[in-house]
Formats: structure tokens, sequence, C-alpha cells
């Protein structure tokens, strides 16, 4: 997850990070390059007044990290903030943790004056001495959106917390495979993520534009993407999935073979499941762009009593497998909920366009 706040790689993300807002605080393009992504990219780099550099490939290769850039490469004002910060603080004050903390307070706080700054840039948003007076009806709106999804997302980090509490109770062994296959979690799922916010922006303007056919398509095309991105990802880790791993386990101890197949075994076990949770991103997305955040609370908080309650009654009956169960049993109770809740919005969001009509 944090290498996404650094930098943007690939034509789409890039395109998709322009188009959502994000304030970017550099674009690198190929030089040269003139084909029509890249030129939809450089003319919405130009509408956001960011701040475009040309270079040679050997150049965005040195800032690649993942090594398909495609030609264009972003990077976020606040990440680069950030990390300046962060070597500025930890290393150079030498405040250590303390340090880092407040690299990112300020980091955040200066991604906030960035993204004001851009807005009042935008003639459209322009504000006025009426504007500042507090609309009942909006902020109501906004709050009944807002809420269920940051109780979702506190239910869920708790429910992160209670298992690594759980986790700590077992052995030395199993907290250190247990902690290596989790460090993958961001790259198995960082695709899964991306066609969450893709389908976000997609549902939302076609509900906007009520065109619901195109939604209902997009929903059955990020499945397919989705699932078919799970199988390749599974592939990959499956071959190469125990070498990664053990990158992150020292050797030359008692406790690292044991350490190693507890990872791996950890990770086959998400793998086996992992179109569950590209189902759970793309489903999710798709019910918030239409405008329902409840349900997709709901279904956090169906993974909070799976993951917590697998983790507390599964050790009992098939030891430490049970821990690991619990995070995939998270995935399929949220996917449970949101499957039906998908069809109840679609359904709804149908008679009241109906209605609208008639």
């Amino acid at each position: 997850m944090a290498y996404r706040e650094y930098t943007i790689e690939g034509r789409n993300a890039v395109l998709e990070a322009l188009k959502s807002g994000k304030p970017i605080d550099k674009l690198y393009v190929l030089d040269g390059c003139q084909d029509g992504p890249v030129m939809t990219i450089k003319r919405e780099a130009k509408k956001r007044d960011c701040f475009v550099k040309f270079v040679d490939k050997e150049r965005l290769d040195q800032l690649s990290e993942t090594g398909h850039h495609q030609g264009v490469i972003a990077m976020a004002a606040a990440s680069v903030t950030n990390i300046a910060l962060d070597f500025w603080f930890v290393l150079g004050f030498r405040w250590g943790v303390q340090g880092a903390a407040a690299a990112t307070v300020l980091a955040q706080c200066l991604a906030a004056g960035c993204c004001i700054w851009r807005l009042c840039r935008i003639e459209a948003l322009h504000l006025s001495r009426a504007d500042w007076k507090p609309d009942g009806a909006l902020c109501g709106r906004l709050m009944t959106l807002g809420l269920p999804m940051a109780l979702q997302n506190t239910i869920i980090a708790v429910g992160g917390m209670i298992i690594q509490t759980i986790v700590n109770g077992f052995g030395v062994a199993f907290i250190a495979g247990y902690t290596a296959t989790n460090k993958l979690y961001g790259v198995l799922e960082i695709a899964a993520t991306s066609y969450g916010y893709a389908m976000t922006t997609y549902t939302g303007q076609n509900l906007g534009a009520g065109k619901l056919d195109r939604i209902s398509r997009g929903m059955r095309s990020g499945l397919v993407i989705a699932l078919a991105t799970s199988a390749v990802i599974a592939a990959a880790m499956l071959a190469a999935g125990r070498w990664v791993l053990s990158c992150f386990i020292p050797e030359g101890t008692a406790e690292s073979g044991r350490a190693l197949e507890t990872a791996f075994q950890y990770l086959r076990l998400m793998l086996l499941c992992l179109p569950a949770l590209y189902i759970l991103h793309v489903t999710r997305s798709c019910v918030q762009g239409m405008g329902n955040t409840l349900l997709p609370m709901v279904s956090g908080v169906s993974e909070f009593f799976m993951r917590t309650g697998g983790a507390l009654l599964l050790p009992a009956v098939m030891g430490e497998t049970g821990v690991m169960w619990a995070e995939v049993l998270a995935w399929l109770g949220a996917d449970l909920i949101l499957a039906p809740s998908y069809f109840y919005v679609m359904n709804r969001t149908r008679r009241e366009t109906e209605e609208e009509k008639a």
C-alpha cells in the first residue's frame, strides 16, 4: 500500500489519478511519445496545471519501482514531501518514531493546503461569501454517505488489531511466518484496489448520466477482469511465493524453516481464495458508486465478525491453521453481504429512475 502512495505508474493508473483530482506533484512522460492514451494524459495534466517533464526511457526506468511504467510516471505531492520530511526528521534531527509520525502529519497538512490551492485555481469552484453558509441538507447528505464508510474502515481496522493480538499468542516461528505473508498482502490486493477505484468512478459517472445498463455491463466486465487477474497473480505467487517469502525471513536460525513453511501455507490459502477478495473490492465499490454506503458498512461488520470469530474459535479445532482461515473467511463473509446488496441497490435504482421518468 505504501508504494502506491509514492508513485503512480502506467497509463490507466495515471489517467484515473488525474481525473479523480489526486494532487500530482510531477508527471514524467516518455519524450517523443505521441500515441492516443499519452496525449489524453497530457491534456488532463494541462487542465489541472500539472507540471509535465519529458524524459528518456532510461530516466523512467530509474524512477520506476515496477518496471511497467508504459512511458508515464506520476508522483504524488504529499508522498514526495513525506519522504523528504522522513529523512529530515528521522535522520537529520534523529527524532526516531516521533519524527516519522511528525513527518506524516506535516505532509498531510501540506497535501491539504495543496488541494485547497488547486481548488482555488479552478474558476468554477471560486467561493463567494454565500458559499460559506452551511447547507443543512447537503451536510446531512454528506454525513449520511461518509459516516458509514468511516465506521466500516474502523471496524475492519479493529478486527485487524484483534487478530494481531491473537497471533502474538503463538510461537515465534508462527508470528514470523504470518507476518511475512502479510507483507505480501498489498501485492495480492493491489490490482483489486485499483479495480475498486475504477468501478466507483465508472459507476458514479454512469449513474449521473442515467445509463444503468452501462453499470450492469461494467460490473460484469469488472468481475471477469478481476477474476482473471486474481488467477494470474495466484499462479505467479504459487510459483515464486516461497522464494519471495524467504526474503522476509532471516536464515540461519532454528525457527527459520518452520517460519517459512508457515508463511507458504498461509500464502497458499490466501491464493486459493483470492477471487473472493477481488469480487469483494469490485462489488463493494460498485455499490458505493451507486450512492449506497450503508450496505458496504454492513459487509464490513460481517468481515469483522467472520475474522475475529474465526481467529477466536477455529484454533481450538484446527490449531494455528485456524488463524489463517480467519482472513479468508472475512472475505467470504463480506461477499455474502455484497452480492445480494448489488442486485438490491441496482433494482431499487432502476425503479426510482422509471418512476422519475413517469
